[in-house]
């Protein structure tokens, strides 16, 4: 009992504590409220604690390294101790950032770096107490997963993943925080299968956040990789949006002591990336296709991801391989692609997924899909989407376009052309198609056959994008008109649309006489209803318009032409147009102008005037 006047001392908080208040805060906004309230005092305890299990870990280790045998074992009890102290306010914190204000908060108190350094110091524990050549496992190992998974988390909100991305970037030893985000991926190829068949759509369950710590602690070690590297891939995937994680990515695979399996040097960090495509789970795929997709905005990084013709090989093979109804389209009908940083959802199954939308299990359409074809599903979408998004940043390097065409690439991008699940799907394949089509041997296969070899397909996906947007798609975002939300429509019938296009250009230039004929005969009205459109943008009216002046090449294509009656559009174009949109339309008229109809009706125009004032003698 306690005397007169005294207070109790407060009680430390225990694990059944910690878990009671990440379920509060997973749970309820105003929980998540109320822990930033009074100045993040709630989120600072948590924050404190992680900091103090740094500073014990990191002792402990030290000690380690110079004692003997006994003080040594003491040490590592002290760390595992350190350890366990600290996985509960891990959890709390990632339950409490679903909310952007708390990570917000977080950023802004240091949180993340303290956050950071953490997860640097239980992944060395992990690895150093791990056996040699296996995978890390323990409380150490869960620990590091569990910072990774809160750094996932905060990522997905623009000002804490820079400051993240600033923090792994500014430490590419082999026992940084880098280092261990990248050991947490190879550490999985251990117990993986590296067969090239398409991965299994089922993951392995995780314990929910909400379960014990003795349930966590039953994880089998297979698992805990694949879980590991899911937070791994995630967290990387959404700060490779960021210029200087890919720089220090690019220094780490250039480096001697990066951080590989087995503790030796990696030669790239693609080549480490992409074993996880064969990984047999569509999640830890999806999230792998999606970082390699994002390190493709970095030159070098993109480069090597090229140079690797398995990991093209593994990236084709990921995709539907299925036929859609009777034919390669439904019977009815350099930039680069990057897949933005998203929240993490719940913990269950390999936690959040990286794909670039949030994606509900389409039902098959009996209207839009054709005879025999299907939606994708679920993570099939999730998987889709990220590998188109990569294949399509890939292809702008030649050796990955020569890799691409020795599989069967062509085929199945086609067949995505009809899928009817998300716009971006069609809106991506047709992307990469566009890529794949400088090939000669590409091109001469899309062309087989009159057309049917694929050409006239892609004919037709354009014909079927013709005026399905708005009258005027927004350049930049207009007042009320959300960003995101232009881009959406960008990457989906603008994106598709424009594609197509810029496909059937590629094509009508590389062609001989019989082909261009041909593909007049499937696709000049689609390419004058481009120029035509309202809604088309300047890059999809200035490729129709070149594509157009390609056809115009052949003198008995001419009167075809003059059917559809071309000249007004691209006038049109030449006074509203800028750019190569303009400069393309101009150039269609000069070509036009040997037709003496047409010429008639440039000079009633004044087309004359703008030729000359565009094209050169």
């Amino acid at each position: 009992p306690l005397g007169p006047g005294k207070v109790a001392a407060p009680a430390t908080p225990t694990s059944a504590d910690y878990e009671r208040l990440e379920k509060l805060l997973e749970e309820s906004e105003q929980c998540r409220v109320f822990i930033r309230a009074g100045g993040g005092v709630g989120l600072s305890k948590l924050q404190g604690e992680l900091s103090r299990a740094t500073a014990a870990i990191t002792a402990a280790a030290a000690a380690a390294s110079h004692s003997p045998t006994d003080a040594c074992s003491a040490s590592t009890s002290q760390s595992e101790a350190a350890v366990g102290l600290a996985m509960g306010p891990v959890y709390a914190l990632r339950a409490a950032c679903f909310s952007e204000p708390n990570r917000d908060a977080l950023a802004k108190s240091g949180g993340l770096e303290t956050c950071i350094a953490f997860m640097a110091a239980t992944w060395r524990a992990a690895t150093g107490s791990g056996g040699s050549g296996g995978v890390p496992a323990g409380p150490a190992a869960s620990a590091a997963a569990a910072a990774a998974f809160l750094l996932h988390t905060c990522s997905a909100s623009d000002a804490p993943r820079r400051r993240i991305a600033a923090a792994l970037a500014a430490d590419v030893s082999t026992t940084g925080a880098l280092a261990a985000v990248l050991g947490m991926l190879s550490s999985p190829v251990v117990s993986f299968s590296t067969s090239a068949s398409a991965p299994a759509s089922a993951s392995a369950s995780a314990p929910s956040s909400s379960s014990s710590s003795s349930a966590r602690a039953l994880w089998s070690s297979s698992t805990h990789a694949r879980i590991t590297a899911a937070h791994a891939l995630s967290l990387l995937g959404n700060c490779a949006l960021e210029a200087k994680t890919k720089a220090a990515l690019r220094a780490f695979g250039e480096s001697d002591g990066g951080g590989g399996e087995g503790g030796g040097g990696i030669a790239t960090v693609p080549g480490l990336v992409a074993p996880l495509l064969r990984s047999g789970n569509s999640m830890l795929a999806a999230r792998a296709a999606a970082l390699l997709g994002n390190l493709c905005g970095d030159p070098a990084l993109r480069a090597q991801l090229a140079a690797d013709t398995r990991a093209v090989g593994d990236l084709v093979r990921l995709l539907p391989a299925r036929k859609v109804g009777t034919g390669l389209l439904p019977a009815s009908g350099p930039e680069s692609v990057e897949v933005e940083a998203v929240e993490a959802a719940g913990p269950a199954g390999l936690g959040g997924g990286l794909a670039s939308r949030q994606v509900t299990k389409k039902k098959k359409n009996a209207t839009g899909a054709g005879a025999g074809s299907e939606a994708l599903e679920g993570d099939n979408v999730d998987l889709t989407l990220s590998v188109l998004a990569a294949l399509t940043n890939v292809l702008v390097e030649e050796p990955a376009r020569v890799a691409a065409a020795d599989t069967d690439a062509v085929a199945r991008l086609l067949r995505l052309l009809g899928e009817s699940g998300p716009a971006a799907i069609p809106a991506r394949a047709a992307s990469a198609l566009s890529r794949l089509a400088r090939m000669p041997t590409v091109a001469s296969a899309l062309l087989a056959d009159g057309g049917h070899g694929g050409a006239a397909a892609v004919a037709q996906f354009v014909a079927s994008h013709v005026e399905t947007l708005p009258p005027a798609l927004p350049a930049a975002p207009a007042a009320g008109i959300k960003a995101e939300a232009v881009a959406a429509v960008e990457e989906g019938a603008a994106g598709a649309w424009d594609a197509g296009v810029r496909t059937l250009a590629v094509l009508i230039a590389s062609s001989d006489t019989g082909a261009r004929t041909m593909l007049a005969g499937c696709a000049a009205a689609t390419l004058v209803s481009s120029v035509a459109a309202a809604g088309a943008t300047d890059r999809i009216v200035g490729n129709a318009a070149l594509a157009i002046a390609d056809l115009g090449k052949e003198a008995s294509l001419l009167p075809l032409l003059a059917l559809l009656q071309p000249i007004a559009p691209l006038l049109k174009a030449c006074h509203e147009r800028t750019g190569a949109a303009q400069k393309n339309a101009a150039i269609a008229c000069a070509r036009l102008a040997h037709h003496p109809p047409m010429l008639a009706t440039l000079k009633e125009n004044n087309g004359l005037e703008l030729i000359y004032r565009y094209v050169k003698p």
